[in-house]
């Protein structure tokens, strides 16, 4: 035989011992999954839950399926519910593992959902909605699961004298005898100050620190002295801060030299507008070359707390007893010319400035607080009404919720209209887009609330 038919020979040989090797060890490692799933049922069925999870484990390394991870999940449960284990960190890894390995399957996010629920881990539950939610994931029983947690929320054992609310991502807390300032997330920036602005787009403020005043940014970093006599700022807009020295508001450029003024009181710059007092009472509409852009004077002008007058596209004024929406309106050739248009479907006897996305991270509908009749209600920035007065006190949406009040206490409503936390608060603030919000209790100081599932 020559060396040729030998080779070919090999050959076929070695193919052939090669299939018959698959074939024995797929025999094998299906009869390894079923021996090992056999004994765990029956350990099981003796309530020895420990064992049995060891065999179902050795069954997970001969074949990877969900309805045996559910399986698992299942029997650590009533392995702790027995006694047999007195920590569920296996049973957490496996239900998040279980979520990794199968991300496009709702069982194993409402096995996880409903055990997290159960034990009232709140933040893992609402950390395996939202991979559910990012998936695309949905079912019945995580809707159920979401209804159950949505409202749920936890209380900082924190307490504050005062603040004023968050803008542009910032908070300016007040103390007796200082201020401080702290991000969204409430992590502490800036202390030991006289005053602190709210903070710009950019996040640089103005303070007061010893006696001195300053241009300040996010890193905490000094930019540029100002003078040591301002005693209050509406804060950095545009290139412009609004300063008060003595009686008397200025604008002054970032170089701190004065470029305007002078004024009863001057807001900051926002949108290109600013609302000014020319004297109490008297309140006027400037654009960025301090250039009146109405001849109207106003009764008022609502500001937020950002001490801006432009929110969601809308200016909020009084006339003739009556507060007006004014559309700002621009001019795309000439971005210094600015104007207002009333809007003439909406007039209110009271109101508050809705929360804008720049200001507030407002995620949810812009709907603001008026009051008609004695009774608040919600508008749109297009004036149609969204829920009919019916309130002794309201605040303006943000992030899906309102404070509302019925004359002795302060809860949240959502869009519906319906009271969805009914906490008995003596105020309340606005929700921040990390589901934080400030809120006072009968003790007079400021707490906040964190809700644990947040999306809006």
């Amino acid at each position: 035989m020559d060396n040729k038919k030998l080779v070919c020979i090999g050959l076929a040989f070695a193919l052939i011992l090669s299939w018959y090797m698959g074939i024995s060890n797929m025999g094998s490692d299906s009869n390894g999954y079923e021996v090992h799933l056999v004994q765990g049922n029956k350990y099981a069925e003796e309530n020895l839950f420990r064992k049995a999870v060891a065999e179902y484990e050795t069954a997970l390394t001969f074949e990877d399926n969900l309805d045996l991870r559910l399986k698992i999940s299942e029997t650590y449960i009533k392995a702790l519910e027995n006694g047999e284990l007195s920590s569920d960190g296996n049973l957490v890894s496996m239900l998040l593992e279980t979520m990794t390995v199968y991300k496009d399957e709702p069982a194993a996010y409402e096995t996880a959902c409903n055990y997290f629920f159960k034990v009232t881990d709140y933040d893992e539950l609402s950390n395996a909605l939202l991979v559910a939610e990012n998936y695309g994931v949905t079912s019945k029983d995580l809707d159920k699961v979401k209804a159950n947690v949505r409202y749920l929320f936890e209380r900082s054992y924190s307490s504050y004298s005062d603040f004023i609310d968050l803008t542009n991502g910032y908070y300016i807390i007040k103390e007796p005898g200082n201020c401080s300032a702290i991000r969204e997330d409430f992590s502490t920036v800036l202390k030991g100050c006289e005053f602190i602005a709210p903070y710009s787009f950019d996040a640089h403020t103005v303070a007061k620190k010893n006696g001195k005043v300053f241009i300040i940014d996010s890193e905490g970093i000094r930019q540029k002295y100002l003078d040591d006599n301002v005693i209050a700022c509406s804060g950095i807009a545009n290139g412009n801060i609004a300063c008060k020295i003595g009686d008397v508001y200025s604008y002054y450029n970032v170089q701190a030299e004065k470029v305007s003024g002078d004024y009863f009181y001057a807001g900051r710059f926002s949108n290109g507008v600013a609302a000014v007092q020319k004297e109490e009472g008297k309140w006027i509409l400037i654009n960025k070359n301090f250039e009146q852009i109405t001849q109207n004077v106003y009764e008022d002008i609502k500001l937020n707390t950002a001490e801006e007058c432009v929110a969601g596209g809308i200016i909020l004024a009084k006339s003739n007893g009556k507060y007006n929406i004014l559309n700002v309106i621009y001019n795309d050739d000439s971005p210094e010319d600015v104007s207002v248009k009333v809007n003439e479907k909406f007039s209110c006897d009271g109101c508050s400035l809705p929360v804008d996305a720049t200001i507030g991270s407002n995620k949810g509908m812009v709907w603001f607080a008026f009051k008609q009749n004695g009774k608040w209600g919600y508008a749109d920035t297009d004036g149609s009404v969204m829920i009919k007065p019916q309130f002794n006190g309201a605040k303006s949406f943000s992030n899906g919720f309102a404070a509302v009040s019925d004359g002795q206490t302060w809860d949240f409503i959502d869009e519906s209209g319906v009271v969805v936390m009914d906490l008995g608060l003596t105020n309340a603030n606005y929700f921040n887009s990390l589901g934080l919000c400030f809120v006072k209790f009968t003790d007079g100081f400021w707490n906040y609330l964190r809700m644990y599932f947040w999306q809006i």
